[in-house]
């Protein structure tokens, strides 16, 4: 009963007594004093019934019943001395070396004294651990992983992904490489779990993590390793998939996922006007009413010239006159800094010419030294998966076994558009390229390129730049969660395996080899000292104003053409 109250986790007990019905009474009413649900049986049927939650299970057995060999023996055939189920043995100390009670059973033996006894393989004896010995008020402590972590050199095979033979060579060294950084860094915490539980490895090196047959179902590579029991551990990480839930379990989180899209910003250029970015709305019409007012002044002093000093005005030819296209005319000369051939000739029409000049060669250098700025200015304007379908980005994906397996399953609506239009478009060969090659095109074009980022990061960092460097930008594809270790269904070694991760987590050994091993996003050192060069696409707003005012120039000259013609035909007909 005392070893019932220690364990402190919820407990509903099938109890198998050869006693009386007075003596049965008396043991359920002191599991009801604990409050511990029982069934107490004073035979065995060939059958066992299980309470749910199967953590909440505890089997309590008089191994002097005359049935007690039998129902070792049914539990046994069953597997039931596995996790989570919990056994009490009572009067004895020993259990005969046929049963299969490994690692993860928690089976106790009492009798004046309380030991607990696994297996490490089927071929060894029992250990046994004392943890009450009759003459101490408390028990030792009950954690079953705890006590059991020592493997003593028992041979485990450890099944291990990689893609690139370079990582074959390599898979120890802590120097970072360019491929499967993933890979290598599973790899070194697996030689951790090796040291921790004092096992002898051996490894199954596969160049796949598993695709399933369409006819029989089974995997390949290390999926299908640990599903035909070949494997305890898969030294690697593997996504979560429906269909893998059945063979294969999920212990740890090791190493994150960091597939993405990785592309350099487009020029501001490319998505906006520059040329009416420098200033902001207010600013904008600040400067048309300071337009408006320069030139309704110049307008009215004119007038007045004209009307006090004609005679002296009209035979200079540097005067100017009266008329609003004249006015207009120099203030747009003003305006981008070209002068005009014709000013006032009053002093109040000069002062006032100077402060026309004046004020627009302030907003005029304003507006350049901006222009400048956003021309080497990237845009922000891509944040999401829509805004890669919609914009005009060239989009590819690294050709690995696993990027194209898991970047063809997602099923969003964005994520299909961007297959379909973009990564396999129809009638035109899948955007699959090799890792440099996505890397280049990401430096030389306006191109998106799916990939790990360790490896693509290490490439920016050599072959990039400094300034190339700036304005890299990354999107997430995948909606699905990071990947976690797999280990072989209802393995023995769960629980140890289990808690050599958290440990390895907890401790910070995780973080430290992967800092080690894997890249990150370069810094951009000198954004504010770039030279970029200024394309057609960069002028383009100004191109069309130019190819616009040449346009109305020449409709206005064949307009003027066809109206000196006109004039002179009806002067003709006149005469």
């Amino acid at each position: 009963m005392n070893l019932v109250k220690h364990q402190k986790q919820p407990t509903k007990v099938n109890a198998f007594f050869c006693t009386s019905k007075a003596n049965i009474v008396k043991v359920s009413k002191k599991f009801s004093t604990i409050e511990v649900r029982s069934i107490i049986y004073s035979k065995f049927e060939n059958e066992i019934n299980l309470f749910k939650p199967l953590e909440h299970q505890l089997f309590l057995l008089d191994y002097s019943c005359p049935y007690s060999k039998d129902l070792l023996e049914m539990v046994n055939e069953n597997k039931l001395f596995n996790y989570p189920l919990r056994w009490i043995i009572l009067n004895t100390l020993q259990l005969d070396e046929k049963y299969k009670i490994f690692i993860n059973s928690r089976v106790y033996l009492v009798d004046g004294k309380v030991v607990s006894l696994y297996k490490i393989t089927e071929e060894k004896p029992y250990i046994y651990n004392q943890i009450y010995n009759g003459n101490k008020d408390n028990f030792h402590t009950l954690s079953d992983v705890k006590d059991r972590a020592d493997l003593q050199k028992t041979r485990m095979n450890i099944s291990i992904a990689y893609i690139y033979d370079e990582t074959f060579n390599n898979f120890e060294s802590l120097k970072p490489t360019l491929y499967d950084a993933f890979c290598k860094h599973n790899y070194i915490l697996m030689l951790s779990i090796v040291a921790m539980l004092n096992v002898t490895p051996n490894y199954h090196y596969f160049r796949s993590w598993g695709v399933p047959d369409k006819k029989t179902g089974m995997y390949d590579g290390v999926v299908g390793d640990l599903q035909r029991e070949q494997s305890e551990l898969g030294a690697t990480v593997c996504f979560f998939l429906k269909d893998r839930f059945k063979i294969l379990e999920y212990i740890a989180p090791s190493t994150p996922t960091n597939e993405k899209f990785i592309f350099r910003g487009p020029p501001l250029s490319a998505v906006s006007n520059i040329y009416a970015l420098p200033f902001n709305f207010a600013v904008w019409i600040a400067c048309v009413l300071l337009f408006l007012m320069t030139m309704f002044v110049v307008y009215v002093i004119i007038k007045w010239e004209w009307f006090t000093s004609k005679d002296e005005l009209i035979m200079n030819p540097f005067a100017l006159k009266p008329t609003l296209v004249d006015v207009i005319q120099m203030e747009i000369g003003a305006m981008c800094q070209q002068g005009s051939e014709t000013e006032p000739m009053s002093r109040s029409g000069r002062i006032a010419t100077f402060f026309i000049f004046l004020s627009f060669m302030f907003l005029y250098t304003a507006y350049s030294a901006n222009i400048v700025v956003l021309l080497q200015a990237t845009s922000n304007s891509i944040t999401t998966l829509e805004d890669l379908v919609t914009s005009r980005i060239s989009l590819g994906v690294d050709d690995t076994v696993y990027n194209k397996f898991f970047f063809e399953i997602e099923n969003g609506e964005t994520q299909l558009a961007i297959r379909r239009l973009k990564v396999m478009p129809p009638n035109n060969p899948k955007n699959y390229i090799p890792l440099r090659v996505g890397v280049e095109k990401i430096r030389t074009e306006f191109f998106g390129f799916h990939a790990e980022c360790d490896p693509v990061y290490k490439i920016v960092s050599a072959t990039f730049s400094e300034s190339e460097k700036c304005g890299l930008q990354e999107i997430k594809y995948w909606s699905f969660s990071d990947p976690w270790v797999p280990v072989r269904k209802n393995t023995t070694y769960k629980e140890l395996i289990k808690i050599g991760y958290r440990h390895l987590m907890e401790r910070g050994i995780q973080n430290r080899v992967f800092s080690r091993i894997y890249a990150k996003k370069p810094i951009c050192q000198n954004s504010g000292a770039n030279f970029v060069s200024v394309s057609i696409r960069d002028c383009y707003f100004a191109l069309l104003i130019y190819v616009c005012g040449l346009t109305i120039a020449v409709l206005m000259f064949l307009l003027e053409l066809f109206s000196k013609k006109l004039k002179q035909k009806f002067r003709t007909v006149k005469y």
